[in-house]
């Protein structure tokens, strides 16, 4: 479970960097900025929920010791899923390039 949590943890890093270091650069600057503040705290939102609804299934329960490791993993998922969602939305629907006259 460890192994997957480094893992997990490997790959939300590359997709964080990867999410920082492709924002568009003819977009309005600003903009993009409030995009990516929302993505970040949307993301947050998710985990957090995650973790909570995780912490009342399992706290009272036999597998109680294993909750906080699996909200780590729930939410690592998360967070990464919601950045790469995020990154297609921005750089293909909001803040992409018009299509029109393209070849």
């Amino acid at each position: 479970m460890i192994l997957l949590v480094v893992v997990l943890l490997a790959l939300f890093v590359v997709v964080l960097w990867s999410y920082i270091r492709s924002a568009p650069t003819e977009a309005r600057k600003k903009a993009v900025v409030i995009y990516n503040a929302w993505t970040f705290f949307t993301a947050l939102a998710l985990c957090l929920l995650f973790t909570i609804r995780i912490h009342g299934n399992m706290a009272a329960g036999p597998n109680r010791s294993w909750w906080p490791l699996l909200s780590v993993a729930g939410s690592l998922v998360i967070f990464t899923a919601c950045l790469l969602v995020a990154r297609f939305v921005r750089d293909h629907v909001i803040f992409g390039r018009p299509r029109i006259g393209r070849k």
